[in-house]
């Protein structure tokens, strides 16, 4: 592996990371619904998990990519880094590709895990007979978010 890809996979585990931690749409609807709907820790891992994967498998299919790179919030990833992971070999773009997604799912799950541990701390007394409310304004604010705002 050349030093260029060894560097471009560092920055893709930056940039995911960023991106997660930057965009609530990828933890806040797991922890509004699993707090709404009780769930255990281990179903809402295994939830987010599985749509972390989805997320990532939307990434790699060909026309997805496409679409989701002109309107989708990963544009960095195509100029930042796969343009020179791919000038490098085909080898570097998997690389960096992996790491990327790797990453972007990892943050996933840590966010959900440190926010849903956070809110089972926190007693909410009579207003968590609001949670389907707040887990559906949840989903829906960072529904619109990515729709309006491109985050």
């Amino acid at each position: 592996m050349t030093p260029e890809i060894i560097l471009l996979a560092f920055s893709a585990a930056a940039i995911a990371f960023v991106h997660t931690i930057l965009g609530p749409d990828h933890y806040l609807p797991f922890v509004t619904m699993a707090k709404a709907r009780q769930w255990s820790m281990s179903k809402t891992l295994r939830i987010t998990l599985i749509c972390g994967m989805g997320h990532l498998a939307g990434s790699v299919t060909p026309w997805l990519i496409f679409i989701i790179f002109i309107l989708g919030p990963c544009e960095p990833l195509i100029p930042l880094l796969m343009f020179p992971a791919a000038q490098q070999s085909l080898f570097g773009v998997l690389i960096v590709t992996g790491v990327f997604g790797v990453v972007t799912v990892f943050t996933m799950t840590l966010a959900v895990t440190l926010a849903a541990l956070g809110l089972k701390a926190v007693n909410l007394g009579r207003f968590e007979r609001y949670n389907h409310a707040v887990a559906g304004s949840a989903v829906l604010v960072c529904g619109l978010s990515v729709a309006i705002l491109g985050i």
